[in-house]
């Protein structure tokens, strides 16, 4: 039995249409149908193109409810920032590090020379 996915907008299709292959792999063929030698997309529909993360050689263009993909981009974001938060911290730490380090030598006592020497 196929499932059918409730729009959000209430969209529907008209029964003389034809659902799209993408449509229909997603189970909701009022996001996407052909009618009128037209395609009709529901504005929320929305095709993403990427590595799988199970397998990053595989790219895969998928096609979801815009409602379907926010939890997936969510946590892709937050991994996003936990790498880039770890790369500024690694630079901050280099920085104090040579920052240290410069001012250690600064405070060592410059040896004066005698005039004529």
């Amino acid at each position: 039995m196929k499932t059918k996915i409730n729009c959000a907008y209430g969209s529907t299709m008209p029964t003389t249409a034809e659902p799209t292959a993408a449509a229909v792999e997603y189970g909701c063929d009022a996001c996407e149908y052909i009618y009128n030698n037209k395609i009709i997309r529901c504005s929320k529909f929305v095709f993403i193109s990427g590595k799988n993360p199970q397998n990053n050689d595989q790219y895969q263009d998928v096609a979801k409810c815009a409602d379907a993909w926010q939890p997936i981009l969510q946590l892709e974001n937050s991994a996003t920032n936990r790498a880039q938060t770890a790369a500024i911290e690694s630079f901050r730490n280099e920085m104090v590090k040579s920052n240290h380090n410069l001012l250690q030598r600064s405070k060592h006592k410059i040896i004066e020379l005698e005039p004529g020497q």
